[in-house]
């Protein structure tokens, strides 16, 4: 049984914060049991996608597009116990080609609520999420996944996972995020975003 471990705030669950954008995109503030939505909010977007993992973060990012006020409740609310099984949240989708390829959509729906909450891609959390995408595009050529990254879940989704390629006029290369682009360099395996 051991001795109890003392309380501590999980996350940044001990920080005041009034927003959640953009800061929330480089990191999250807080645990899957640790938000109180108001019901109209959860009415406004309806219940949790189907994604297999990051289902609760791409919630949280849904309800964000709406900009909510956020409260600081300093009680303790909820106890977490953590455990040295495997899970999914844990795991290394990057290093995993079935989970790579499903974690292509939450990537997609995470643009999308980026987009709807009018964040510029200049933006530092932004610029920090596209350079992620970028590591999953070219771990999904690594593991010969072009298809998957090419073609998202949905054929309507804003955002496609494609290779950089070079804009005729400026002779410079080119991430494509949708409709969104931005100049890129040529890297070591991939692109660079300026």
């Amino acid at each position: 049984m051991g001795t109890k471990p003392p309380d501590t705030p999980a996350e940044l669950t001990g920080q005041t914060f009034e927003t959640m954008l953009p800061e929330f995109l480089g990191r999250r503030y807080w645990c899957t049991s640790t938000p109180l939505y108001r019901r109209r909010l959860c009415d406004k977007e309806g219940p949790w996608s189907d994604l297999p993992f990051w289902e609760d973060i791409e919630y949280d990012l849904r309800l964000a597009t709406h900009m909510p006020r956020l409260c600081h409740c300093k009680d303790w609310l909820t106890e977490m116990r953590d455990h040295d099984f495997g899970r999914l949240s844990g795991s290394r989708f990057l290093n995993h080609p079935d989970l790579l390829s499903r974690a292509i959509r939450g990537a997609v729906l995470t643009y999308q609520h980026i987009r709807r909450a009018g964040i510029s891609n200049d933006n530092q959390h932004v610029r920090s999420f596209i350079d992620d995408v970028r590591l999953m595009y070219n771990r999904c050529v690594d593991f010969g996944l072009d298809q998957q990254a090419q073609s998202p879940a949905e054929q309507k989704r804003p955002m496609r996972l494609v290779p950089a390629t070079r804009d005729p006029m400026s002779g410079r290369f080119v991430l494509y995020l949708g409709q969104v682009h931005r100049p890129c360099q040529k890297g070591p395996r991939g692109v660079l975003i300026k």
